[in-house]
């Protein structure tokens, strides 16, 4: 297993990865870090690649369509695709969801569709740096609901999709949907 590990994003599942991880941890969430900043990006890149692991939680579902692709897709694409070109041996997760899989049906919001996209989005990103080749162990984990605001507090346990996470860092695969009922 990586024994430092970077976590990007500071909601109920950054916490509950960094409550159970046994090695170090130090979350960069959002008002310390802005992953829809460029420059921000930029800047902690280098930081990012001492680390034997890094993954990225950051994610939001809003009303705001513009903030929803920044953060879901355009600044975890761009973290990881910058990460990608200067680390090397490191363990990369990208947490997207498992909403990349149906992303749309009859009547569905505009947001609701935006956030499905923007997280299909960023694992077929991920993918394709894995089926370009990478020097980097790079994984894509796409949870089922689990217990957050973002859920309205339904689905699994953050703690139950923390393990699963965690349980990436130890045994690494390119992708993962993980459903908990």
């Amino acid at each position: 297993m990586a024994n430092r590990l970077a976590i990007i994003g500071g909601g109920t599942l950054a916490r509950a990865i960094a409550e159970q991880y046994s090695g170090d941890v130090q979350i960069y969430a959002h008002g310390v870090f802005d992953i829809a900043d460029q420059a921000q990006c930029d800047q902690l890149v280098p930081e990012l690649a001492a680390y034997d692991a890094v993954i990225i939680t950051a994610g939001e579902i809003s009303n705001d369509n513009w903030s929803m692709w920044m953060t879901n897709t355009i600044g975890p694409c761009y973290l990881v695709g910058q990460l990608n070109d200067v680390a090397r041996d490191q363990r990369i997760i990208v947490v997207s969801s498992y909403a990349a899989r149906w992303t749309s049906w009859p009547d569905v919001t505009v947001a609701r569709l935006t956030y499905n996209q923007s997280k299909r989005a960023t694992s077929e990103f991920v993918q394709g740096l894995v089926q370009r080749g990478s020097a980097n162990q790079l994984t894509v984990v796409e949870p089922s609901a689990f217990q957050s605001p973002m859920s309205g507090h339904r689905g699994a346990t953050a703690e139950d999709m923390a393990t699963q996470v965690i349980g990436v860092l130890e045994n690494p695969m390119h992708v993962i949907t993980v459903v908990v009922k």
